[in-house]
């Protein structure tokens, strides 16, 4: 949602730190992981400069190789989150 209405929410991360208890990392339309979006990046910077340690969930829809995406998604998170 942040990606396609084209906000800035950096700032909204850093001033609600303190209320964020997870996070949902999806791609546009709910698309898979194939070719993550860059700004991932962006909020995995602030999610580190806050200290946030909570949970960053992975939606997206079903997609026609299964479980093959779904392996998919959770290395791109895992690697974009830093996330062991």
């Amino acid at each position: 949602a942040i990606l396609l209405s084209q906000e800035i929410f950096e700032p909204v991360l850093r001033d609600s730190a303190g209320l964020l208890r997870h996070v949902h990392a999806s791609q546009p339309h709910l698309a898979s992981f194939a070719e993550p979006d860059p700004v991932h990046a962006r909020i995995a910077t602030v999610l580190r400069d806050i200290g946030y340690a909570g949970t960053v969930a992975i939606e997206m829809r079903s997609q026609p190789d299964g479980l093959k995406s779904v392996e998919e998604a959770v290395e791109a998170v895992r690697r974009m989150y830093a996330i062991r």
